[in-house]
């Protein structure tokens, strides 16, 4: 997981590298780019642009038998009304009509288009999702639990609700959140350690 924000640095000639800690640390490099956590980002976006969402796979199976039951119907709107005295040119323009209006290239093409468009949205506005599945299941989500903060808010630390489960209650929440958080030497922990 992420621990600190993924933001980009200058990175000068210097025996240490800063963090967001109050200790200094010596960088030991154990990974090659092609490893990194950027490029484990670009990886899933690959995969979700390949993975399908529910509503995409039955799109698909329902065009599997959709597109041939059109075009068998208007082959035999083509072939069968001139049996029965029909002129061909009127069952050829019946047999147009219905594949124009039967066209699955809405449907086909619609579902993965608006997914894309949605994920799109999504990662111009700051949030990465693997894909459709996760975009789908995003509409009934009922509640989000976030392990940052500073980076989705405003960067100023601000407790607005606390919900907990039957099992435990409000105050014994707060007593181990605080106690995870004094864990921790971040700066934004020792300044709420502190009181500031």
């Amino acid at each position: 997981g992420f621990l600190y924000t993924s933001l980009g640095v200058v990175s000068l000639p210097a025996p240490w590298i800063g963090a967001q800690l109050w200790e200094r640390v010596s960088p030991r490099f154990t990974r090659l780019a092609k490893d990194s956590t950027l490029a484990r980002v670009s990886q899933l976006v690959e995969q979700a642009q390949a993975g399908k969402s529910p509503t995409q796979l039955v799109t698909d199976r329902f065009m599997r038998w959709f597109v041939p039951a059109v075009l068998i119907a208007a082959l035999l709107l083509i072939l069968i009304p001139p049996l029965f005295g029909i002129p061909f040119n009127e069952s050829f323009i019946r047999a147009m009509v219905l594949l124009v209006a039967a066209s699955p290239c809405a449907l086909a093409l619609g579902t993965p288009a608006a997914i894309m468009a949605g994920v799109a949205q999504a990662a111009r506005n700051g949030v990465l999702v693997k894909g459709g599945v996760y975009l789908e299941n995003l509409g009934r989500l009922k509640a989000m639990a976030f392990d940052k903060t500073g980076t989705i808010t405003k960067g100023e630390l601000q407790l607005t609700d606390v919900l907990s489960t039957d099992s435990v209650n409000e105050t014994e929440l707060l007593a181990l959140a605080g106690g995870y958080r004094a864990a921790f030497s971040s700066p934004q922990s020792l300044k709420q350690s502190s009181g500031e």
